[in-house]
Parts: C-alpha cells; structure tokens; sequence
C-alpha cells in the first residue's frame, strides 16, 4: 500500500494501491508459478485464479495474458544474459554430449548439453538447446541444429569433445562440424 504525505510532513492520503516493488514481486511469482506447473499463458485471465490472487492480496490487480507474456519474455532475456555470463567466465574449453530422439507422439527432440570444469576444479553443466527437431533427422538437419546451437550459445569456439549416440547422422555431422 502506498502512502502518500504533504511537504510539511502531515498524513495527506492512503491510496489502496500496490508499490511497484511488490507489483514486481507478485508478477514475478506468478511467471514462476506459470513457467514451473506448465500452464497455460491465458490461465491468469480465468475467474479462479483471479479470485484466488485478490483472496491473497486485495490491492493485486491481476494481470492480462499479454501482460505475462511480456514478463516471461523480459525472464528469458534476463535468463540470456546470465548464460551468457556463465559461458564467458569458462576458464577453458568445453564439452558437449548430444541425443535426439521421438517422443511416443512421434515428435522429435534434440538437447545439447554443456559440461566443464569451473576454476574452483568442480565440474559443471548445463543445457544449452533442447527443442523440436522435426524429420528429417538426417546430417546436414543434425549438423544445423547443433551449429547454431553452439553459435546463439557463444560456445562455438571453445568446444573440445563431442558426445554421442551411434545413430547413423552422428558420424558424418560432428566430422563436418
């Protein structure tokens, strides 16, 4: 709630309406509710989650679906930013393990995964690229995904080895790469 006082320091007026700190705070909580249950971007617009949020806090006003997107989109700039951080402070060279594979709806994926040894001699990991890889899943499909993902990653100059399955594109992308 925010409080409002005169120049002379006497009480002028409350008005029922939340700092931008804790609006923050609320929204912030709210994208990572959304971002961990998995749910839905117009979830924040249906009449239950409204009434649960006003029960929480009477002066949240709630929040659009567009609103939500905006803040998911400022986490992943941030989230960018930090990985980015993390990636420039490697001390040396990296590693990288590779798979693809099919869900049982049939829908392929492909996650890249970073590992490293960090200046106080612990290893370390992280994913760097895990998305839908649709057919065909051959080298040159393979090879395209990966170097861009190691390009957006800023990682492309520092990898060392390469890890991964047998599978019959495998082979030829990493000997292109």
């Amino acid at each position: 709630m925010q409080t409002t006082f005169a120049k002379d320091g006497r009480y002028l007026a409350v008005h029922n309406v939340l700092d931008s700190d804790t609006t923050a705070d609320i929204m912030m909580k709210v994208v990572e509710w959304v971002i961990d249950t998995k749910q839905s971007f117009s979830s924040v617009e249906a009449p239950l989650f409204k009434a649960m949020t006003k029960a929480l806090n009477r002066f949240w006003l709630s929040c659009l679906r567009a609103t939500l997107i905006r803040a998911i989109n400022d986490e992943m700039i941030a989230a960018t930013i930090q990985f980015r951080q993390v990636v420039e402070s490697i001390p040396g060279r990296v590693a990288i393990t590779c798979d693809g594979w099919s869900a049982r709806s049939m829908r392929g994926f492909f996650v890249i995964t970073l590992h490293w040894i960090d200046q106080s001699w612990s290893l370390r990991d992280c994913v760097l690229e895990f998305k839908y890889f649709p057919p065909p899943h051959d080298q040159w499909s393979t090879m395209e995904i990966v170097l861009n993902s190691l390009i957006q990653g800023n990682v492309h100059t520092k990898i060392r080895a390469a890890t991964t399955d047998n599978t019959n594109e495998m082979p030829p992308t990493f000997e292109y790469i």
